[in-house]
């Protein structure tokens, strides 16, 4: 459990339908302290919830008089006096969350006894969401949403959405109620025989999921769950079928990125690591979620570059990007100098503080960049030091834009390359080095003009690297407006190359730091991303986009380098991951 997960539905609009919205939850929610044939959970009410689980699948029965859980003929050894305790303590602690419960009247739907005990305790319960209507996240914040799975009189008041009418026996049906509401309910749950383990997601789960991310006007419900049989008498325990359907869900759902696919009910949803979270995250754009916020050994700073590089010490290769400062003025040693903080040391040590080759100078763009590229390597990850790249776009002996790159391998001591370009010099927009497509073999030199252009538009020209910079292979007008306020960069998103970015920090409609992609494959003529982050608009730092987790995904860093509490250079990383 994460914080992010015990509050995602805080980061929703309050615009959002209840339709809208992908939903994690528990099919037989109160089984946890059962075993075998009889448990679905292993987790309890508060883990499930703090895993992020919205939707509870209560079954009682009416036993002496109080409202039992069951399971079957399986008492569960709680009553719906604990249900409703532990859902309010909840609900307290994390106001902006809301609990989609169902509640049915185990083996005996027809039985009008459950209604009488249970409607008298929560008709008056402000926190108990008890219309027959679809509602927005914002009127349900705070609140049990309650969907009735048991008969109920006539009456001229709602008692709750209304799913028993015409509640499916073991099959999957579609249904509009009486209220107006459209329902599609998936709940196969016999029939699964253990040599077919697939077939339950294949012919079931997965047609669902299909229909519900195409149809924004029904309710899903998509049960994952059920019961397998090994032919005869010999039945196998939910979990048996639940890891085979849980995994076949999660790899469903890896390329996925955004989609509304309903309420999912499961069993053991723990059981694949990462699918709950990956449901939470079918609810949002990339960048929701903050997963670093550190504050690190270096005091703020602001006398050269910040940036991120798996550089690691004595040049060897490490397992989590290093925090690195090119410091290019004020130095002692009258040259530039490196310092990375290291990321396996969670940016507390350093591992590389060195004087290099170049004369400290400002006229032009520094950074580090690794010749591999990372297309070519079956990690995606550099092995090696990165070169150390200082692009120098003003006061030129030759009148170009030049390159001068010293080699990570000799500690930034040998130079490898100083040539002139076919560019002129030029200070309108942002330079930067990348590996254009997929296929190039060295990276190329990449000019995005951001102001005074004769389009109105930014454009982007690549010189590349193939020619030694000397031929412009790309000349273009992007979708994007000239803009100033933010940060301009590529990163890869799709895997064709190097994809336009803007990272928007101030200005922006939401107060949020916004970021907008225009794909590589379209040579930035379209958006394939545009999206609100969790930050909210910053200065006082650097902006970049990179692997950050030593994967493909792209993930938004900041560098605070300065008004932090403690005075020190700070790293807050947002996760690419959907």
């Amino acid at each position: 459990m994460s914080h992010f997960t015990q509050n995602w539905m805080s980061y929703l609009e309050d615009s959002k339908s209840l339709n809208d919205l992908t939903i994690p939850g528990t099919h037989d929610t109160c089984t946890y302290n059962e075993s075998n044939l009889a448990q679905c959970q292993t987790m309890n009410l508060e883990t499930q919830f703090k895993n992020g689980i919205r939707f509870w699948d209560i079954r009682l029965k009416v036993k002496d008089g109080k409202m039992d859980a069951y399971h079957g003929i399986v008492s569960l050894g709680f009553t719906f006096d604990d249900i409703l305790r532990t859902s309010t303590i909840l609900l307290q602690q994390f106001p902006s969350e809301c609990i989609v419960m169902s509640i049915s009247h185990e083996k005996n739907k027809d039985n009008v006894e459950l209604y009488e005990k249970l409607w008298p305790v929560i008709k008056d319960l402000d926190y108990w969401y008890k219309e027959d209507r679809i509602p927005k996240l914002g009127e349900v914040r705070g609140k049990i949403i309650f969907m009735r799975r048991f008969i109920a009189p006539l009456s001229n008041f709602p008692i709750g959405i209304n799913i028993y009418d015409n509640w499916p026996d073991d099959k999957t049906a579609e249904w509009e109620s009486s209220a107006g509401i459209k329902f599609c309910v998936q709940d196969k749950f016999g029939g699964h025989l253990s040599v077919k383990l697939k077939n339950k997601f294949e012919n079931h789960v997965k047609p669902v999921l299909d229909k519900a991310k195409n149809n924004e006007n029904r309710l899903y419900m998509n049960f994952t769950s059920g019961t397998l049989d090994g032919g005869g008498s010999v039945f196998f325990p939910p979990k048996t079928l639940a890891k085979e359907t849980n995994r076949l869900l999660l790899d469903y759902l890896g390329g996925k990125g955004k989609a509304r696919f309903g309420i999912i009910p499961m069993d053991f949803p723990e059981s694949e690591s990462g699918l709950i979270r990956k449901l939470i995250g079918c609810n949002f754009e990339p960048f929701h979620e903050i997963i670093v916020q550190k504050a690190t050994y270096f005091a703020n700073e602001t006398d050269g570059t910040w940036t991120m590089s798996r550089y690691g010490s004595n040049n060897f290769f490490n397992n989590h990007l290093d925090l690195v400062f090119i410091k290019t003025t004020n130095t002692q040693s009258g040259k530039v100098e490196i310092k990375a903080a290291s990321g396996d040391f969670l940016y507390q040590k350093l591992t590389f503080d060195k004087p290099t080759v170049f004369n400290s100078e400002t006229n032009g763009t520094w950074l580090l960049m690794n010749f591999k590229n990372p297309f070519f390597l079956n990690s995606g990850v550099p092995q090696n030091a990165p070169e150390l790249v200082f692009i120098k776009t003003k006061n030129t002996e030759s009148k170009k834009v030049e390159l001068h790159i010293a080699s990570g391998s000799s500690g930034y001591q040998k130079m490898i390359l100083q040539t002139a370009t076919v560019f002129n010099c030029e200070n309108d927009g942002v330079w930067t080095m990348a590996f254009y497509q997929k296929t190039s073999l060295q990276p190329d030199l990449i000019y995005i003009k951001t102001k005074n252009t004769a389009s109105k538009k930014v454009e982007v020209l690549i010189a590349s690297g193939a020619s030694n910079y000397r031929t412009i292979i790309l000349n273009v007008v992007t979708a994007f407006d000239c803009e100033e306020d933010g940060v301009w960069t590529t990163a890869g998103f799709d895997g064709y190359g190097a994809d336009l970015v803007f990272i928007k920090t101030s200005n922006t409609a939401s107060g949020y730091v916004e970021v907008y992609v225009a794909s590589v494959k379209s040579q930035y003529k379209e958006f394939t991303l545009k999206c609100k982050t969790a930050f909210k608009c910053e200065t006082n730092g650097t902006w970049q986009i990179m692997p950050f987790e030593n994967d493909y995904t792209q993930d938004l860093v900041f560098i605070k380098t300065a008004n932090t509490q403690n005075n020190h250079v700070e790293l807050h990383v947002a996760s690419g991951k959907r």
